[in-house]
């Protein structure tokens, strides 16, 4: 079935044209920032959104520390969320997160749920323009997506055993990127991309060194995510669809022993035992990093390890 969007009771273009000239107009005339922040409180969310794509004297005061509150409450009434946000695909509560601010959340929520084309109970479809906006904003599932593809392309060229034309570094910066927003479940899914990177170069190239190195890579950020998860609290929340870690399996299993056990038995074709080790120690200074960073705009780039093939 084609997504179909409620249609909202306002005309949206006529509302971005009144409400940028508005702000304009406020700040040109020095008003007070309550007074701002009230307009912004009280203008459709769908309006706020498309507004700061255009405005950045808008966008600057969505970042108000008096908003901070606000945007935390709106993110996490489900209900009211779902109609400000003109959506008729149901969500789990989102939680506030460390590092990425509520309004990024929501932004990235509104373009991830616009690029939706198609839904049904085999497979949804997208607009790429759309999810790349929300990958821009750090909403995990759209990052998570679009990885997805490039993951299904490499598995292509690892059956067929012919070089992929997916852009690597891409896709390792993308995924880095989403491991510092996210912390547990953003590393498991570098860890799981690194697993996908050993597979093609040992079976695609028959390099072992380069192999190595993936399945090294692998183990440091699945025992990353392992020690991150008591402050990942939100992060799992979000990612998971309000389910534990148990519940949505960790290399298809229940818990971080089983799947670093079968990670470890996987690598020792191309590791020695004491390098297998080495990469569960480097994962204390991966911790400590994260645990370092704060809240920032989830389109800067953060401070992480440099992506290696």
């Amino acid at each position: 079935m084609e997504v179909k969007r409620k249609r909202t009771k306002t005309n949206t273009a006529s509302f971005l044209a009144i409400f940028s000239n508005a702000i304009h107009s406020f700040v040109e005339q020095g008003a007070p920032v309550s007074t701002i922040i009230d307009l912004i409180k009280q203008t459709p969310l769908e309006v706020i959104i498309l507004s700061a794509e255009q405005n950045s004297q808008l966008l600057n005061f969505c970042y108000h520390e008096e908003l901070v509150d606000h945007w935390d409450t709106v993110l996490q009434n489900t209900t009211e969320l779902a109609n400000k946000l003109n959506t008729t695909l149901d969500y789990h509560a989102l939680l506030p997160q460390r590092l990425v601010h509520s309004f990024d959340l929501i932004r990235g929520l509104y373009y991830f749920d616009q690029s939706i084309t198609h839904a049904d109970d085999q497979c949804l479809t997208f607009d790429s323009q759309q999810l790349l906006l929300a990958e821009q904003y750090g909403y995990f599932h759209a990052i998570n997506r679009l990885n997805g593809s490039d993951m299904d392309s490499l598995t292509q060229a690892i059956k067929a055993k012919t070089a992929s034309d997916i852009d690597i570094q891409q896709v390792l910066a993308r995924m880095t990127r989403l491991a510092a927003l996210y912390g547990t479940p953003g590393y498991i899914e570098l860890s799981r991309t690194y697993v996908q990177l050993a597979y093609y170069h040992g079976h695609v190239f028959e390099d072992d060194d380069a192999t190595a190195m993936s399945y090294s890579r692998a183990i440091m950020y699945l025992e990353t995510a392992r020690l991150l998860e008591p402050d990942s609290g939100a992060e799992i929340n979000n990612a998971y669809f309000a389910k534990t870690l148990a519940q949505c399996g960790i290399y298809q299993h229940s818990s971080f022993a089983g799947a670093m056990k079968e990670l470890e038995s996987h690598a020792a074709l191309y590791l020695e035992y004491d390098e297998i080790c080495e990469a569960n120690r480097q994962a204390t200074s991966e911790t400590s990093r994260w645990g370092q960073s704060s809240l920032t705009s989830s389109y800067q780039t953060l401070d992480c390890i440099t992506p290696t093939i």
